[in-house]
């Protein structure tokens, strides 16, 4: 072999430092995300109905309003004004469903990743410690006595 293509000698400790600190960095942005998206599964729920309950709440206090007026109501009045509003609180009911059973799996998803990467990384760490130790043991055995 020619001394172009030999191959530099790598310094274990630094190798592990350098793995280690990507391992921490990969932790913290799986952390972030998982937290992020746990938050919009639990937020996204209220944030669609607490508005959809808003608005029928200001639907009914109309059809109350008219009929404390003195308009007579009839059932098709109540149809026609109910209707709508029954067939887009199902829409929204949807929507937010399979919305927030998206983040939840998407959380799920994230929150599996994190645990194995924190494993992989205590597995790393203990494998470079073992390694440390075993050449420091190397070297006791083979120093004059």
């Amino acid at each position: 072999m020619t001394t172009g293509n030999t191959i530099p000698p790598m310094d274990a400790a630094a190798l592990a430092s350098e793995i280690l600190r990507r391992d921490r960095a990969r932790m913290r942005n799986l952390a972030i995300l998982t937290i992020a998206l746990w938050i919009i599964a639990g937020l996204l729920i209220p944030s669609v109905f607490l508005p959809l309950a808003a608005k029928v709440v200001k639907d009914f206090d109309a059809l109350n309003q008219a009929a404390a007026s003195g308009q007579a109501l009839t059932a098709n009045d109540v149809v026609s004004a109910t209707g709508p509003l029954l067939k887009y609180m199902i829409k929204v009911t949807l929507f937010s469903f399979f919305m927030a059973i998206a983040a939840a799996i998407l959380a799920s998803i994230t929150s599996i990743a994190l645990a194995l990467t924190i494993r992989r990384s205590t597995l790393r760490q203990v494998s470079a410690n073992l390694a440390e130790i075993s050449e420091q043991l190397r070297q006791l055995k083979n120093s004059p006595s």
